[in-house]
């Protein structure tokens, strides 16, 4: 009787996991454009680009997002600056495993998202002119547009930026940093941001924006085996996967359109990154790369061994006007929305719409607030049934509940 009751509930629980929605995108983020060209970047440039990298030489881990960018918003955080979980993409990656449904302990996972860039903010693109004549090109211009809506079809370039992953680690599913009138990652953290897009309460200020990325690593095959593709949602039930071939191209509005990558060589495990060590990837010369984490080198690299991206994003307008009606609007401080009118609609939107009460909403400190902003507002995709029957990473319990630790290191 008892193998009956054990075998019933553990169909049950399969029946479960099989059956429900592990993708609930809201409407307002789903069937935009998205799609891929090969041979986007011609042969001369990708190598004037890869040269560029080289001589960049140092590119900073992501986890610290500042060092990376360069620059810390006017406000990094609304109260929550406190190491619990990290922001929305880390704990939606930790705890789920990310789109391959991986599990593994929390600092496993961490290194896996760990991935490497050098961001820049182009105020004169005359200053790369590689990067110019890429982003300039009729080929490359045309496509942009079709991602932009019809009547904003002018592209207000402010980045470029190149994004690098060593075996054994992935791009975890997230929004580019979103753009408003009166908001952006330089002002406010990035979560904020993107909990703004998900909630759909600031549409009116919304600015939409393209992302084309470029794939300049040059294997001379791309293994089905080896994993780091580029993954997008169309919508709750339509997944594109577009394999990172040299030269080719993504196109995407990546701030309304969820996306992520496959853990590039997943059988390999990333090396590991001690959060309070400063940590960069950096080129030696003569194609050998290493990983260092202060004085200590935790991985050793030849350029055939990267995943290498450039990154091209721009902001849609109407025309060239309009854009520096926007720059010049965003370099008025005045302009620029208040954190607690920001944090008040989504009060408001809690009382009225969620079944939170306005002294329930009032009584939260900032750590509370912010943990329900992301809570109820950002859902990311859990793992597709197809790599992950399981959608949870049962390895990062002890992340939550601590004295559970002994029990999942024996499995994990």
């Amino acid at each position: 009787m008892l193998g009956f009751i054990v075998l019933a509930i553990a169909l049950g629980i399969a029946f479960y996991l099989n059956n429900f929605n592990r993708a609930v995108i809201p409407k307002h983020l789903t069937d935009y454009a998205a799609f891929a060209e090969d041979d986007l970047i011609p042969e001369d440039i990708a190598t004037e680009l890869m040269d560029m990298m080289k001589d960049f030489a140092v590119f900073q881990s992501n986890v610290d997002q500042s060092k990376a960018q360069g620059f810390k918003p006017t406000y990094e955080h609304v109260g929550e600056a406190q190491d619990i979980l990290p922001d929305d993409i880390g704990k939606h990656y930790i705890l789920t495993g990310g789109l391959d449904g991986v599990k593994e302990k929390v600092n496993d996972g961490i290194d896996r998202v760990s991935s490497f860039g050098r961001y820049t903010f182009i105020s004169d693109i005359d200053k790369f002119p590689s990067v110019k004549n890429l982003f300039t090109s009729e080929k490359f211009q045309s496509a942009a547009k079709r991602v932009c809506p019809k009547n904003d079809s002018y592209l207000d370039t402010f980045q470029f930026n190149y994004i690098m992953q060593v075996p054994g680690q992935t791009v975890a599913m997230h929004l580019d940093s979103p753009y408003f009138w009166g908001a952006s990652r330089f002002n406010f953290p990035q979560w904020l941001l993107v909990a703004m897009v998900f909630s759909n309460l600031f549409q009116d200020k919304f600015v939409d924006q393209i992302q084309v990325v470029g794939y300049l690593h040059k294997w001379k095959e791309v293994a089905k085996s080896d994993g780091g593709e580029f993954v997008y949602y169309l919508n709750s039930g339509d997944i594109g996967a577009v394999s990172p071939a040299y030269r080719s191209g993504t196109f995407v509005d990546g701030s309304k359109v969820l996306h992520a990558a496959k853990i590039y060589r997943p059988h390999v495990k990333a090396p590991h990154m001690p959060k309070d060590q400063d940590c960069a990837l950096r080129y030696l010369g003569d194609e050998q790369w290493v990983v260092k984490c202060d004085d200590t080198i935790v991985g050793n690299y030849t350029t055939n061994d990267l995943r290498i991206s450039i990154v091209y994003r721009a902001r849609c307008f109407d025309n060239e006007e309009e854009a520096r009606r926007y720059n010049d609007f965003q370099n008025n401080p005045d302009n620029i929305m208040k954190l607690e009118n920001i944090l008040e609609t989504f009060k408001q939107d809690l009382v009225a719409n969620k079944g939170r009460s306005r002294e329930s909403v009032d009584a939260m400190k900032p750590i509370d607030l912010a943990f329900t902003i992301m809570d109820t507002y950002i859902r990311y995709p859990l793992p597709p049934k197809e790599l992950a029957f399981f959608p949870w990473n049962y390895c990062a319990v002890p992340l939550l509940y601590p004295w559970t630790a002994p029990l999942f290191d024996i499995f994990c």
